[in-house]
């Protein structure tokens, strides 16, 4: 798999070549079996110090939201220089493409970011895999391939270890589990195949039992600033809470495969922009979730550093997320 862009590329695009990580066979084997893979040193260096910096700032300006984080600042790669060069471009979304094993053939699209901040106390998300809030696609056929359900990039701008607590818990080979629909629906609402509105936080008092299998199996990893979990969209995941030390602070990017059908979820700007209904593939969607591999799309881009995408208006007291 080669690398997607060139200098000349991302000098346009104003930003620069990142360096490029090419995952072990060891690791495109952990995440097809697991689901999840651990990636050391994704950013590193002026990128890393710059990120830390960014994550700073909006939560020393922003006031709290919620008891279950600090911080939570969805889509910041739409008006953010920084946040966009890592959500679009370099290694990021090439770890992604990996992992899938893309073909260059096949397309890449972003579809959510979200920067994190988690505090001493802060209850986080309980077990879940995102809602149609947070993750605006149908949900893949059984007849499709494991390796297109989606993926999600947690970076870590924060030391971690797993004694202490406040980093992202897992749950490896939930994705690819016989069971998976089945706990799914415990959360995920009418529009997941459950019933009424999506209770995406709160498997420990719907479901206790499945809370404490989640609890006896999952897996939690020492990680330092910039290192990155890459895990499937139906990997069960939650923020682990911690009671000592600093903010930890993290950047949490959604991909999809440009096939990927949208979900209507009554807010996403890209619906009343393109004049789309749902069901239609995000290349419909265009500079609102645009193109990362294996290459950008100059038209999308040039609107983006234009400002013509526009922010959704998040509804009344979403839940939080990992």
């Amino acid at each position: 798999m080669l690398l997607c862009s060139c200098a000349a590329t991302a000098s346009l695009f104003g930003s620069p070549v990142n360096h490029r990580i090419v995952l072990t066979d060891e690791q495109l084997e952990a995440y097809e079996r697991d689901g999840v893979v651990l990636v050391k040193g994704v950013l590193r260096g002026r990128q890393l110090r710059r990120m830390q910096h960014t994550a700073k700032h909006l939560v020393a300006s922003t006031a709290p939201i919620t008891k279950g984080y600090r911080l939570i600042d969805f889509q910041g790669w739409r008006n953010n220089a920084l946040l966009r060069s890592v959500a679009l471009d370099g290694a990021v979304p090439d770890l992604v493409a990996q992992a899938m094993r893309l073909q260059q053939h096949e397309r890449l699209r972003v579809l959510k970011d979200a920067m994190l901040a988690f505090q001493p106390g802060n209850v986080g998300c309980g077990w879940h895999v995102d809602d149609k809030f947070f993750w605006p696609c149908l949900d893949s056929a059984a007849h499709d391939e494991p390796r297109l359900e989606g993926v999600n990039v947690w970076i870590t701008l924060s030391p971690l270890t797993a004694a202490e607590g406040g980093g992202l818990a897992v749950v490896p080979g939930s994705a690819r589990a016989p069971w998976r629909e089945k706990a799914r629906r415990v959360i995920a609402g009418a529009v997941g195949g459950g019933t009424g509105p999506p209770a995406t936080c709160a498997m420990a008092d719907l479901a206790p039992a499945i809370h404490r299998r989640f609890e006896r199996t999952k897996r939690l990893d020492d990680m330092q600033p910039g290192d990155a979990l890459i895990h499937s969209r139906y990997c069960f995941h939650r923020g682990e809470p911690f009671a000592h030390g600093d903010t930890k602070l993290r950047y949490s990017i959604r991909y999809m495969p440009a096939s990927a059908r949208l979900f209507d979820n009554r807010f996403e700007t890209a619906l009343r922009a393109k004049g789309l209904r749902g069901g239609e593939p995000l290349d419909a969607c265009g500079e609102f979730y645009p193109q990362v591999w294996p290459r950008p799309v100059l038209r999308e881009r040039l609107l983006l550093r234009l400002g013509r995408v526009t922010q959704e208006r998040i509804p009344k007291a979403p839940a939080p997320r990992s």
